[in-house]
């Protein structure tokens, strides 16, 4: 029987998956109903007798082992096809039990209460279904912003990746775009040898507006912070008003709510596509596919684990985890 086009009406959308490390060795079936907990097992097995699963672009009849890196293509009928919004995207980039490190994509919450729409699927409800472990946030990522976010198996291992995170033995750095270029900040030598401009100031959290204020004096109430960055590339009259956008890589030295675009806009330089912080007139100047940008161009992209790393984080140590940010301002790779 011939498989199914994909624009077949009775067809809602194939649904795609790559095999895991984790994963490598186990049968197909198993591993689609975990991902997937929506689809019954019988439309699944009927898809086998279908020829309506592939694996790597050979059309399948039984049940089997597969091995990690396999690309699997199902095809099932509208009202066997689960909901697009099953699990959020996201990639393991690093497997170390008992942390994995994963990037998320734009507009995923990490955990619920965090911003995700009403019974919708977080990133933590997804890892625990797909690794099948008690898993736990190390740190947290604000649901607009994609990239790097480190996670631990059970409260023990977390507990104490978070300690060493407290110690400064794991750096977070960023990718950005920014208005205008950036030259505020004292000089200073980060962990690795680079050269970059520290500033400070003291961030206010507004808990009933989920907005946060910088000052540059002490207020009741408000916590200090420390921002490092420098500018990694300068797009020249790329702005509305021909003035330069720049893409700049920050490291945080402390961690606060919206500590990065709050305090690069309070210098005068905001992110791109920031509502919150930026201005939307400006922001409109740049496209992204069908329309303007909708969220801030920030991406998580470094973690970099100190030697003296111990315990859950000894096979990390003295290792750098990088990404590249995927920025939705489609006019960037014309720079």
């Amino acid at each position: 029987m011939a498989l199914k086009p994909e624009n077949d009406p009775l067809i809602e959308r194939p649904l795609r998956m790559t095999i895991r490390e984790q994963e490598d060795g186990k049968h197909l079936v198993r591993l689609i109903l975990r991902r997937y907990p929506q689809i019954r097992p019988a439309a699944l097995h009927q898809a086998l007798r279908k020829r309506d699963i592939k694996n790597n672009g050979h059309r399948l009849r039984t049940d089997g082992p597969v091995k990690a890196g396999d690309q699997i293509v199902i095809y099932l009928p509208q009202d066997e096809a689960p909901a697009a919004d099953t699990g959020p995207g996201y990639t393991i980039v690093k497997a170390a039990h008992p942390v994995w490190i994963v990037s998320k994509e734009p507009g995923i919450s990490v955990q619920a209460g965090s911003g995700q729409k009403a019974d919708g699927v977080t990133l933590l409800d997804a890892l625990r279904r797909d690794l099948q472990q008690d898993i736990f946030l190390c740190h947290r990522l604000d649901r607009l912003t994609g990239g790097l976010i480190m996670v631990a198996a059970g409260e023990d291992n977390t507990r104490l990746v978070r300690e060493q995170m407290r110690q400064g033995l794991v750096v977070k750095r960023y990718r950005c775009l920014v208005q205008g270029r950036p030259e505020e900040g004292q000089p200073v030598q980060a962990a690795d040898g680079r050269m970059m401009l520290e500033i400070t100031g003291w961030l206010e959290k507004q808990a009933d507006t989920a907005q946060v204020y910088i000052h540059q004096t002490k207020q009741p109430g408000d916590q200090p912070i420390i921002t490092r960055y420098c500018v990694e590339r300068v797009l020249t009259h790329a702005g509305p008003d021909h003035g330069d956008v720049c893409e700049l890589l920050v490291e945080l030295v402390t961690g606060r709510t919206h500590q990065i675009r709050a305090h690069l806009a309070a210098i005068g330089h905001p992110l791109l596509g920031d509502g919150k912080y930026g201005r939307n007139v400006y922001n409109r100047h740049f496209q992204a596919g069908k329309g303007p940008i909708r969220h801030q161009e920030l991406w998580a992209t470094c973690l970099m684990f100190d030697p003296k790393c111990t315990g859950p984080l000894s096979c990390l140590a003295g290792q750098k985890i990088q990404i590249k940010p995927a920025y939705a301002w489609t006019g960037y790779k014309s720079f």
